[in-house]
């Protein structure tokens, strides 16, 4: 029994640190494979520029047209709801909107979109509008809700936690401990990326 690779379904996805001279091409047993910019991979999307703006933008799309007509209409504006089961059911709504999270790196531009989404979520479960200026911590402490920056910070580190504790010869475990092959210790300063972010969180 062998494995056949059907060309007409493979594709292929190029990520580089600089820009190439020449686009790249692919042969598989004499027929060209197809190069695109990015393709979605076990729910996720990846880019030739790593960027995260796809998949961000697809996960807005899915809660703004499929989620939260929905949630709007038959949760949040239903007076017989308690505020904590509206906030039960936003978190499912989180959930969709920061899959695949735990390995996300945004930009401070990205995180204020994020968390602007995620007031006015808050607002529409406490029936509250924009005259009522109420701050950003009463609306958590209301909801039992944090902030966007804090839930993906909870992700991060539950993410770490579950990958230091695999077994030593797993790939994702040894990339979290990997260290720089070479050069001088005192300008390198070889510390473990799984110290480094979990010492990035405590300062903070």
């Amino acid at each position: 029994m062998s494995l056949k690779v059907n060309t007409l379904k493979t594709e292929v996805l190029v990520q580089c640190t600089e820009p190439p001279q020449a686009p790249f091409q692919f042969h598989l047993h004499g027929e060209p494979i197809k190069t695109v910019e990015h393709f979605t991979y076990l729910g996720s999307i990846d880019t030739q520029d790593c960027s995260l703006n796809m998949e961000i933008q697809k996960e807005d799309k899915l809660c703004l047209t499929s989620i939260w007509p929905i949630v709007r209409d038959r949760v949040f504006s239903n007076n017989n709801l308690r505020i904590g089961t509206k906030a039960a059911v936003y978190r499912i709504v989180i959930s969709i909107l920061l899959y695949g999270s735990e390995i996300w790196t945004l930009h401070n531009c990205k995180k204020r979109i994020l968390e602007n989404f995620n007031i006015i979520c808050l607002h529409n479960i406490l029936r509250l509008s924009w005259k009522d200026k109420t701050t950003h911590d009463e609306l958590y402490n209301r909801t039992q809700i944090s902030s966007i920056e804090t839930i993906m910070a909870q992700r991060h580190l539950r993410w770490l936690g579950n990958t230091m504790r695999m077994p030593e010869h797993r790939l994702q475990r040894r990339i979290l401990y990997g260290q720089l092959a070479g050069g001088n210790k005192s300008q390198t300063k070889e510390l473990k990326f799984a110290y480094t972010v979990i010492f990035w969180y405590i300062e903070r």
